[in-house]
């Protein structure tokens, strides 16, 4: 029955996104990374996830988060072959637009989330005086300064603002468009629901 294989391909899909998170977990250990299970991960997940590196939100990051990309291509592709897989249910074309515009809205809002508990904590060090010019908090710099930067340019006047001020900017910038996003979506979701096509 189709309704079966398209379940099937879903599930297959599950299992494919676990594999891939099972590579990137141990790329964390650069030697289990080469061992042989090291290894058959990296020839059964690096084709797909390669496919995804050239997205590089923050160029000059050390932190590389295109796998966020290749997990919400999986999971798009995943509801979409369990809708297909469920009887009865029609596919409509609003249908369609909600899954995908649901899976994205996912993907940003996790990573607005990630970057928001990152810019909590690395305001909250920065309040207390606590900062430790340690290989740490120069990682989380480089993941935050592409921000602080573009966030740095909506500033009013055209000084240098200092790390502090750029830091409670972004973050208050970032909240404001989480809100804003979630009023969107909160709204848009219902109309493409009601698409009769």
């Amino acid at each position: 029955m189709l309704s079966d294989f398209f379940i099937f391909l879903a599930q297959c899909v599950s299992l494919y996104s676990t594999l891939c998170l099972i590579r990137i977990i141990l790329s964390w250990f650069p030697g289990v990374l080469y061992s042989p299970v090291g290894m058959f991960f990296s020839t059964v997940c690096d084709p797909f996830l390669n496919l995804f590196r050239r997205f590089r939100i923050f160029k000059n990051s050390p932190v590389d988060f295109s796998p966020i990309f290749a997990f919400a291509a999986l999971s798009v592709l995943q509801t979409v072959l369990s809708a297909l897989g469920t009887p009865n249910v029609r596919i409509t074309l609003g249908g369609v637009l909600y899954l995908i515009i649901g899976m994205l809205w996912s993907v940003v809002r996790f990573f607005i989330n990630i970057l928001l508990v990152i810019f909590i904590v690395r305001l909250i060090v920065n309040l207390m005086r606590k900062d430790v010019y340690s290989s740490f908090w120069a990682t989380i710099d480089s993941v935050l300064n592409p921000v602080l930067n573009f966030f740095s340019r909506f500033i009013p006047g055209r000084k240098i603002r200092p790390y502090r001020t750029r830091l409670i900017f972004a973050t208050a910038a970032l909240i404001l468009i989480y809100v804003i996003l979630i009023i969107l979506t909160a709204n848009l979701f219902p109309l493409l629901l009601r698409i009769p096509f």
